[in-house]
């Protein structure tokens, strides 16, 4: 067998690694796949022969049972693939390291170094620089000879582990004549594409496969299949599902290449991601019919995360709740999924006006929708000074507007997947979301989807007006509750006044002086049915549920909008 040839620095340095990481991922894909095939063949297999006898049945059995083995032995060996890719991935992470760091440390020496034919010299004849200069060469030639040998035997592990010629094989994996990096970054390449365009090609799109292309490409595409919006809840929700499992491998890989690294920082942020998969586990293991519409733990700060509660495909009212200030899937989605369900709760029984013969029927009638797709900023709110203090130094208009990027298709994509023609969208933001959110209604990719907003614990929206937001008269809603440090940031004055205004400049007008926007009530209060509701005070209480487990007036107010029973307002 032939190694593969030493590469040069120039090649080292532009290899893409990330491609065998993909290439595990995508053959960890393809043995879960393999395990769905052989469960659906089995159950169908039980229940022909549950019927079938004689001697053609006794036939039929031995193939069945043939293609059974193949296919246990197809997922063990696609399992074997995908654990010698992830740790070729770890040792060529480390090997390419080991290359770029003595290049480094030559360069920093003074020392010339020619990438491209992976020379070094000494920039004068001058003897102790020509001594560093081949004590240079020296490092630098061992360490490429050591990212070849690594290549060489992460390439014969997969021959290995395949154990047979195939198609995969053919094309280069494992046979010796190239390395395991480009042989597996062909191989991931290989898998069918996803296109992303707007949410209603994208339905088109999905809706012109088959059910086997769509199956197809949820195993094998999940991240794609997952983050495009436009097309069904449910088809988002088991790629993103099966996403879970191959982002905790990759992440769990990159935390053990940190440690190996001494990488603090990155070490850091790992595990912060990896915190933020076991609290999505833990909430869909208690919402099962809840749909994991969005899963992105591919960002810089920490992951992304959106629940629906309820179907929002067949319902006719759907609500998206955007979080704020100091917002994690770790530390805020179990919460934010049971106030949606609270929400949901209460929008259907306005919808049913209180007869609870037909409430549960009204409440597959609303959907809504935890969504943490974006890096919501983190700063104290313990006081109006440290909010005003932290928003000023800390928070930039570009996480709201990069949050309103993300949350506007993800509007549109609702309406475009909705089975209803013309589906009653509410956006809901509450404090630095509230602001992201009056961002994603102006921008163009919502195309009109949203019909009524909430502002609550609004710092300041990008608007003067419904009309700014693409909103009719009357169909943009504000609460702002008593002693609530964000939402009263617009009405400081004195010394405090310099901060303000930065602030203010960042965020625009505060929605609670705006006349054009209706002001709804957060005090105690009694619905025109009798119920008591209790009052909201401070940042965080909007949402939550009252003293004794009562609805609170924002909340029931949030439920009269979301269910187009504005009638039913209760307002300041």
């Amino acid at each position: 067998m032939t190694a593969p040839r030493r590469l040069s620095i120039a090649e080292v340095r532009a290899l893409d690694i990330t491609g065998v990481r993909a290439a595990a991922n995508a053959a960890d894909t393809g043995a879960v796949r393999l395990g769905y095939a052989h469960d659906d063949v089995d159950r169908a297999a039980r229940r022909l022969f549950r019927s079938w006898s004689g001697y053609a049945a006794h036939r039929a059995r031995g193939s069945v049972r043939s293609a059974l083995s193949h296919g246990d032995a197809a997922a063990a060996r696609e399992h074997r693939v995908s654990t010698c890719l992830g740790d070729a991935y770890q040792r060529l992470h480390v090997a390419r390291s080991e290359v770029l760091g003595e290049v480094q440390e030559a360069v920093v020496d003074g020392i010339l170094v020619d990438e491209a034919t992976s020379t070094v010299r000494a920039p004068i004849p001058e003897p102790e620089l020509e001594q560093r200069a081949e004590l240079a060469a020296l490092r630098i030639a061992d360490a490429l000879d050591g990212f070849a040998a690594v290549d060489a035997d992460a390439a014969a592990a997969v021959d290995a582990a395949m154990a047979r010629e195939d198609a995969v094989r053919a094309a280069g994996w494992g046979d010796g004549s190239v390395g395991a990096l480009a042989a597996m970054t062909h191989a991931a390449g290989s898998a069918p594409a996803v296109p992303s365009g707007t949410p209603a090609a994208n339905n088109e799109y999905w809706r012109s496969l088959s059910p086997g292309e769509q199956a197809e490409l949820i195993a094998v595409r999940p991240a794609a299949v997952g983050a495009l919006d436009g097309i069904p809840a449910d088809a988002r929700h088991r790629a993103n599902m099966h996403l879970l499992d191959t982002e905790q491998n990759r992440l769990e890989r990159e935390a053990d290449s940190a440690r190996r690294a001494h990488a603090d920082g990155q070490l850091t942020r790992v595990r912060a991601k990896l915190r933020d998969i076991d609290a999505v586990r833990t909430v869909m293991a208690a919402n099962p019919s809840a749909r994991l519409m969005t899963l992105d733990m591919r960002g810089d700060a920490r992951g992304r995360a959106a629940v629906a509660v309820g179907d929002p495909d067949t319902s006719e009212h759907i609500a998206v709740t955007t979080p704020g200030l100091n917002t994690t899937v770790e530390g805020s989605l179990a919460t934010m999924v049971e106030e949606a369900g609270v929400l949901r709760a209460a929008a259907a029984a306005q919808i049913a006006d209180g007869d609870t013969r037909t409430a549960g029927a009204a409440v597959d009638d609303v959907a809504a929708i935890a969504w943490i797709g974006y890096d919501a900023p983190q700063v104290g709110i313990d006081s109006v000074t440290e909010v005003v203090s932290g928003l000023a130094d800390t928070v930039t208009p570009a996480t709201a507007r990069d949050g309103a990027a993300r949350l506007a298709p993800f509007l549109d994509g609702l309406q475009a997947a909705s089975q209803h023609p013309d589906p009653h969208i509410t956006a809901l933001g509450h404090s630095y979301g509230s602001t992201t959110t009056s961002l994603a209604l102006q921008n163009p990719a919502v195309h009109g989807a949203v019909d009524d907003v909430v502002f609550y614990g609004s710092p300041g929206v990008m608007a003067d007006d419904p009309g700014d937001l693409g909103l009719a008269p009357h169909h943009a809603y504000v609460l702002e509750a008593d002693g609530d440090a964000v939402a009263e940031i617009g009405k400081l004055e004195g010394p405090l006044a310099p901060p303000l205004i930065r602030v203010l400049d960042k965020f625009g007008p505060d929605p609670g002086t705006l006349s054009s926007f209706e002001q709804l009530s957060t005090d105690e209060a009694t619905t025109p049915g009798g119920r008591h509701l209790d009052g909201a005070s401070g940042h965080g209480e909007y949402t939550r549920p009252g003293p004794d487990g009562g609805l609170r007036t924002s909340t029931y107010n949030m439920a009269a909008v979301v269910a187009g029973r504005t009638g039913n307002l209760i307002r300041k």
